[in-house]
């Protein structure tokens, strides 16, 4: 969809080729490249307690079979309890049901203990790599939006250059700012699309693409500030509701990167407290990185036109 509307743009005298290939190159979905775990497999541990468990049971039903019926000693009450100390004769079966299970219950309660918080740690993992494909997602809509960003500037461009043809050197001398801010957010989402595909384990990708993702975000408000000092494209509809699609993005990008962030922590906080941390040190569970941006980036963008 994009290929044909930048290859129009192109024919249309809109996009200069550079532009052109620029714009596409950095029109290339989020391909998630990082190496997400589909299935965690159990430690060996667990497992290992898991067989144990089962051979036990095994030991004891085997013993129950091979003793035969059970012997059912009729017993004297009188006696027994006239005995100092003396005790009623338990049912044979009984007591090696019992014994069996005092003997299997601490093994159960560590087995089951072990797998409560594993699994507890496996949902924290999954819940940031859900909060982190809100992020992507919500990166991805911003890229979606500059190609008709794009486009509506330069059909205002064309169209200024097309109509005032008296004063097309004082006119076009006065659109370069607009034209050099369109291309340095062309060649900024270009460098932002080179960052994708970072994983939430990489620390250092995380800061490229926070970083990158920064520029580009102030190049989208130069653009929009300097769109400021024409009023015939600050007043076009298509502008307007551009820019207003726009705001709201980086609102949503915000929230999603807040929203992640808190994820990462929950999960990063599990793995390195007792008893969490000897699970994630069998199961190989790593810790996140967060997408944080510099101090600065909600600043407002400082405009300067060339004399």
């Amino acid at each position: 969809m994009y290929d044909q509307r930048i290859e129009r743009m192109r024919a249309e005298g809109l996009l200069t080729a550079h532009q052109a290939d620029a714009l596409q190159a950095s029109l290339t979905p989020l391909t998630h490249a990082f190496e997400r775990p589909l299935r965690r497999a159990l430690p060996l541990g667990l497992i290992a307690a898991i067989g144990t468990a089962a051979l036990v049971s095994v030991a004891v039903v085997a013993i129950y079979s091979s003793a035969g019926p059970p012997d059912v000693e009729i017993q004297n009450v009188a006696q027994t309890l006239n005995t100092p100390g003396g005790t009623g004769v338990m049912n044979r079966t009984l007591s090696l049901l019992v014994s069996s299970a005092l003997l299997l219950l601490p093994l159960v309660l560590i087995v089951g203990g072990f797998s409560w918080l594993y699994n507890r740690i496996v949902d924290k993992e999954e819940r940031v790599y859900q909060a982190w494909s809100q992020v992507e997602s919500n990166l991805q809509r911003r890229t979606d939006l500059i190609p008709n960003l794009v486009e509506a500037v330069s059909r205002y461009m064309k169209h200024e250059r097309e109509t005032l043809t008296a004063v097309v050197n004082e006119r076009g001398n006065a659109l370069n700012p607009l034209e050099d801010a369109m291309s340095r957010l062309i060649a900024d989402q270009q460098s932002a699309a080179a960052q994708e595909g970072a994983a939430p384990d990489d620390a250092q990708a995380l800061a490229r693409l926070a970083q990158a993702q920064q520029v580009l975000g102030g190049s989208l408000k130069n653009l929009i500030a300097i769109a400021e000092s024409y009023p015939n494209l600050r007043s076009a509809d298509s502008f307007l509701s551009l820019q207003a699609q726009l705001e709201g993005t980086e609102n949503r990008i915000n929230v999603a990167r807040m929203e992640f962030n808190e994820s990462v922590g929950t999960y990063n906080s599990s793995i390195r407290r007792l008893p969490g941390t000897l699970i994630a040190s069998l199961s190989d569970f790593k810790r996140k990185a967060y997408f944080e941006t510099e101090g600065n980036a909600d600043e407002p963008v400082s405009i300067e036109f060339a004399n």
